[in-house]
Protein backbone atom coordinates (compact mmCIF):
# COMPACT_ATOMS: atom_id res chain seq x y z
CA UNK A 1 0.00 0.00 0.00
CA UNK A 2 1.61 3.73 -0.90
CA UNK A 3 2.94 5.63 1.94
CA UNK A 4 0.47 9.06 1.45
CA UNK A 5 2.65 12.26 2.76
CA UNK A 6 0.43 14.58 5.06
CA UNK A 7 -0.74 16.78 1.94
CA UNK A 8 -2.84 13.54 0.67
CA UNK A 9 -4.12 12.62 4.03
CA UNK A 10 -5.28 16.49 4.44
CA UNK A 11 -7.43 16.71 1.40
CA UNK A 12 -10.44 14.23 2.20
CA UNK A 13 -10.69 15.85 5.46
CA UNK A 14 -10.61 19.74 4.00
CA UNK A 15 -13.38 18.12 1.60
CA UNK A 16 -15.45 17.29 4.42
CA UNK A 17 -15.00 20.25 6.76
CA UNK A 18 -16.41 22.99 4.43
CA UNK A 19 -18.23 25.87 5.72
CA UNK A 20 -21.37 24.49 3.58
CA UNK A 21 -21.26 21.42 5.89
CA UNK A 22 -21.08 22.95 8.86
CA UNK A 23 -23.97 25.40 8.12
CA UNK A 24 -26.09 22.34 7.36
CA UNK A 25 -25.01 20.58 10.77
CA UNK A 26 -27.93 22.81 12.52
CA UNK A 27 -30.02 20.06 11.43
CA UNK A 28 -28.89 17.92 13.27
CA UNK A 29 -30.13 16.76 17.05
CA UNK A 30 -28.53 18.09 19.85
CA UNK A 31 -26.60 14.20 20.58
CA UNK A 32 -25.69 14.10 16.36
CA UNK A 33 -24.44 17.30 17.04
CA UNK A 34 -22.32 16.39 20.07
CA UNK A 35 -21.10 13.06 18.46
CA UNK A 36 -20.49 14.95 15.42
CA UNK A 37 -18.26 17.41 17.21
CA UNK A 38 -16.18 14.97 18.58
CA UNK A 39 -15.69 12.82 15.45
CA UNK A 40 -14.05 15.95 13.64
CA UNK A 41 -12.89 17.23 16.93
CA UNK A 42 -10.71 14.16 16.69
CA UNK A 43 -9.76 14.20 12.80
CA UNK A 44 -9.04 17.79 13.39
CA UNK A 45 -6.56 17.07 16.23
CA UNK A 46 -5.37 14.08 14.50
CA UNK A 47 -4.84 16.02 11.07
CA UNK A 48 -3.06 18.82 13.40
CA UNK A 49 -0.81 16.20 15.34
CA UNK A 50 0.55 14.28 11.54
CA UNK A 51 1.08 17.82 10.06
CA UNK A 52 2.89 18.62 12.82
CA UNK A 53 5.03 15.47 13.04
CA UNK A 54 5.83 15.49 9.43
CA UNK A 55 6.98 19.77 9.41
CA UNK A 56 9.12 18.68 12.90
CA UNK A 57 10.90 15.64 11.42
CA UNK A 58 10.95 17.09 7.25
CA UNK A 59 11.97 20.20 8.45
CA UNK A 60 14.46 19.02 10.67
CA UNK A 61 16.08 16.71 8.41
CA UNK A 62 16.44 18.82 5.57
CA UNK A 63 19.60 20.26 6.43
CA UNK A 64 20.94 16.08 7.68
CA UNK A 65 19.10 14.73 3.82
CA UNK A 66 21.29 17.61 1.98
CA UNK A 67 24.37 16.62 3.94
CA UNK A 68 23.62 12.55 3.70
CA UNK A 69 23.36 12.80 -0.25
CA UNK A 70 26.55 14.86 -0.38
CA UNK A 71 28.37 12.70 2.29
CA UNK A 72 26.45 9.56 2.33
CA UNK A 73 26.96 7.41 5.32
CA UNK A 74 29.10 4.65 5.83
CA UNK A 75 30.73 2.27 8.38
CA UNK A 76 34.68 1.93 9.08
CA UNK A 77 36.25 -1.04 11.62
CA UNK A 78 39.03 0.12 14.33
CA UNK A 79 41.55 -2.08 15.64
CA UNK A 80 44.67 -0.17 16.81
CA UNK A 81 44.83 3.41 14.88
CA UNK A 82 46.77 5.58 16.64
CA UNK A 83 44.16 8.31 18.49
CA UNK A 84 43.34 11.81 19.78
CA UNK A 85 41.43 13.29 22.20
CA UNK A 86 39.24 12.14 24.37
CA UNK A 87 37.69 8.55 24.85
CA UNK A 88 34.86 9.83 26.23
CA UNK A 89 34.20 12.32 23.44
CA UNK A 90 30.45 11.88 21.64
CA UNK A 91 31.63 12.08 18.09
CA UNK A 92 34.26 9.52 16.19
CA UNK A 93 36.54 11.15 13.29
CA UNK A 94 38.27 8.57 10.99
CA UNK A 95 40.52 10.22 9.01
CA UNK A 96 42.15 7.39 6.20
CA UNK A 97 45.32 9.68 4.66
CA UNK A 98 48.91 8.80 2.88
CA UNK A 99 51.67 10.77 3.66
CA UNK A 100 53.27 11.56 0.48
CA UNK A 101 49.50 12.78 -0.78
CA UNK A 102 49.43 16.84 -0.91
CA UNK A 103 46.23 17.40 -0.48
CA UNK A 104 46.49 15.10 2.90
CA UNK A 105 49.61 17.39 3.70
CA UNK A 106 47.27 20.11 2.85
CA UNK A 107 44.53 19.20 5.02
CA UNK A 108 46.76 18.80 8.04
CA UNK A 109 47.86 22.06 7.88
CA UNK A 110 44.95 24.04 7.06
CA UNK A 111 41.74 22.67 8.40
CA UNK A 112 43.28 20.29 11.12
CA UNK A 113 44.44 22.71 13.42
CA UNK A 114 41.12 24.34 13.67
CA UNK A 115 39.29 21.06 13.94
CA UNK A 116 41.86 20.17 17.07
CA UNK A 117 41.37 23.42 18.76
CA UNK A 118 37.65 23.72 18.61
CA UNK A 119 36.23 19.93 18.73
CA UNK A 120 39.22 17.85 20.01
CA UNK A 121 41.25 19.85 22.62
CA UNK A 122 37.20 20.46 24.03
CA UNK A 123 36.68 16.75 24.29
CA UNK A 124 34.19 16.76 21.31
CA UNK A 125 35.86 14.49 18.98
CA UNK A 126 37.96 11.56 19.36
CA UNK A 127 40.45 11.35 15.99
CA UNK A 128 41.49 8.27 14.59
CA UNK A 129 44.42 8.33 11.63
CA UNK A 130 44.26 5.31 9.73
CA UNK A 131 47.26 4.31 6.98
CA UNK A 132 45.58 3.98 3.65
CA UNK A 133 49.16 4.51 1.15
CA UNK A 134 48.51 4.54 -2.43
CA UNK A 135 51.57 2.58 -3.21
CA UNK A 136 50.51 3.19 -7.19
CA UNK A 137 51.19 6.67 -7.43
CA UNK A 138 53.33 7.56 -3.93
CA UNK A 139 56.43 5.56 -3.75
CA UNK A 140 57.34 6.26 -0.76
CA UNK A 141 54.47 6.28 1.25
CA UNK A 142 53.89 2.63 1.84
CA UNK A 143 56.89 2.50 3.82
CA UNK A 144 55.98 6.05 5.18
CA UNK A 145 53.16 4.25 6.66
CA UNK A 146 55.48 1.48 8.32
CA UNK A 147 57.42 3.44 9.90
CA UNK A 148 54.75 5.67 11.40
CA UNK A 149 53.27 2.64 12.95
CA UNK A 150 56.99 1.58 14.41
CA UNK A 151 56.99 5.45 16.06
CA UNK A 152 53.51 4.04 17.71
CA UNK A 153 54.96 1.56 19.16
CA UNK A 154 56.90 3.61 20.81
CA UNK A 155 53.85 6.31 21.73
CA UNK A 156 55.27 8.97 19.46
CA UNK A 157 53.22 8.37 16.55
CA UNK A 158 52.03 12.04 16.84
CA UNK A 159 54.93 13.86 16.68
CA UNK A 160 56.66 11.75 13.86
CA UNK A 161 52.88 11.87 12.25
CA UNK A 162 53.89 15.91 11.97
CA UNK A 163 57.27 15.32 10.85
CA UNK A 164 56.50 13.58 8.03
CA UNK A 165 53.46 15.73 6.76
CA UNK A 166 56.27 18.39 7.21
CA UNK A 167 58.73 16.40 5.06
CA UNK A 168 56.15 14.99 2.59
CA UNK A 169 58.71 15.63 -0.46
CA UNK A 170 61.47 13.47 1.34
CA UNK A 171 60.68 9.78 2.53
CA UNK A 172 62.99 7.67 1.27
CA UNK A 173 63.91 5.04 4.28
CA UNK A 174 67.30 6.96 5.08
CA UNK A 175 65.33 10.19 6.03
CA UNK A 176 62.67 8.26 7.96
CA UNK A 177 65.06 7.07 9.85
CA UNK A 178 66.50 10.39 10.49
CA UNK A 179 63.62 11.71 11.30
CA UNK A 180 62.69 8.87 14.33
CA UNK A 181 66.14 10.45 15.53
CA UNK A 182 64.32 13.78 15.90
CA UNK A 183 61.87 12.85 17.55
CA UNK A 184 63.86 10.46 20.21
CA UNK A 185 62.94 6.90 19.04
CA UNK A 186 65.13 4.24 20.18
CA UNK A 187 66.81 4.13 16.64
CA UNK A 188 67.43 -0.10 17.21
CA UNK A 189 64.00 -0.90 17.93
CA UNK A 190 62.85 1.60 15.22
CA UNK A 191 65.38 0.18 12.73
CA UNK A 192 64.58 -3.23 13.27
CA UNK A 193 60.79 -2.45 13.24
CA UNK A 194 61.12 -0.57 9.96
CA UNK A 195 63.53 -2.72 8.38
CA UNK A 196 61.70 -5.65 8.86
CA UNK A 197 58.30 -4.42 8.57
CA UNK A 198 57.29 -5.74 11.42
CA UNK A 199 54.04 -3.19 11.04
CA UNK A 200 52.94 -4.23 7.57
CA UNK A 201 50.16 -6.52 8.71
CA UNK A 202 48.71 -3.25 10.31
CA UNK A 203 48.27 -1.45 7.05
CA UNK A 204 47.19 -4.79 5.39
CA UNK A 205 44.48 -4.45 7.76
CA UNK A 206 43.58 -0.82 7.23
CA UNK A 207 43.43 -1.59 3.51
CA UNK A 208 41.01 -4.11 4.07
CA UNK A 209 38.55 -2.29 6.58
CA UNK A 210 38.88 0.98 3.80
CA UNK A 211 37.72 -1.34 1.45
CA UNK A 212 34.83 -2.68 3.07
CA UNK A 213 33.52 1.32 3.38
CA UNK A 214 34.29 2.12 -0.15
CA UNK A 215 36.94 4.32 0.18
CA UNK A 216 40.01 4.12 -2.30
CA UNK A 217 41.15 8.12 -2.22
CA UNK A 218 42.58 10.40 0.09
CA UNK A 219 42.16 12.10 2.10
CA UNK A 220 38.67 10.50 2.93
CA UNK A 221 36.83 10.84 6.70
CA UNK A 222 34.42 8.88 8.39
CA UNK A 223 32.87 11.63 10.34
CA UNK A 224 30.17 9.62 13.12
CA UNK A 225 29.40 7.73 16.10
CA UNK A 226 30.50 4.46 17.95
CA UNK A 227 28.45 1.72 16.05
CA UNK A 228 28.29 -2.00 16.71
CA UNK A 229 31.51 -3.92 18.17
CA UNK A 230 34.54 -1.56 17.08
CA UNK A 231 33.14 0.75 14.13
CA UNK A 232 32.25 3.85 13.69
CA UNK A 233 29.42 5.06 11.56
CA UNK A 234 28.67 8.11 10.03
CA UNK A 235 29.22 10.37 6.84
CA UNK A 236 31.93 9.64 4.75
CA UNK A 237 34.06 12.26 3.39
CA UNK A 238 36.20 11.69 -0.15
CA UNK A 239 38.53 14.71 -0.69
CA UNK A 240 39.35 18.08 0.49
CA UNK A 241 36.87 19.77 2.46
CA UNK A 242 36.90 22.74 4.56
CA UNK A 243 37.02 23.71 8.15
CA UNK A 244 32.95 25.03 7.29
CA UNK A 245 32.16 21.19 5.79
CA UNK A 246 33.29 19.64 9.06
CA UNK A 247 31.94 21.69 11.53
CA UNK A 248 28.61 21.02 9.32
CA UNK A 249 28.97 17.14 10.30
CA UNK A 250 29.74 17.43 13.25
CA UNK A 251 26.87 19.22 14.42
CA UNK A 252 24.85 17.21 12.69
CA UNK A 253 26.32 14.15 14.18
CA UNK A 254 25.47 15.86 17.50
CA UNK A 255 22.18 16.77 17.36
CA UNK A 256 21.77 12.93 15.78
CA UNK A 257 23.21 11.80 19.48
CA UNK A 258 20.51 13.88 21.12
CA UNK A 259 18.37 12.60 19.72
CA UNK A 260 18.80 8.87 20.33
Amino acid sequence: MTKKSPLQLEKPVEEHTTKKHFQSSTNYSKDEKFENFLVWGLLALLILVIVGLSTHWFGLSKGSTALEEQFPPSQIILRSEASMGSKKAPIIIVELSDFECPFCGDFERTVFPEIKKKYIDTGEVLWFFMELPLVQIHSHSYKAAIAAECAKLQDQFWPYHDVLFAHQKNLTVPELKSYATSVGLDMPVFSRCLDGNETEFLITEAFKHAHDAGISATPSFIVGKPGMGDSVTGFKVVGLETYETFQKLIEATKKKRLGE
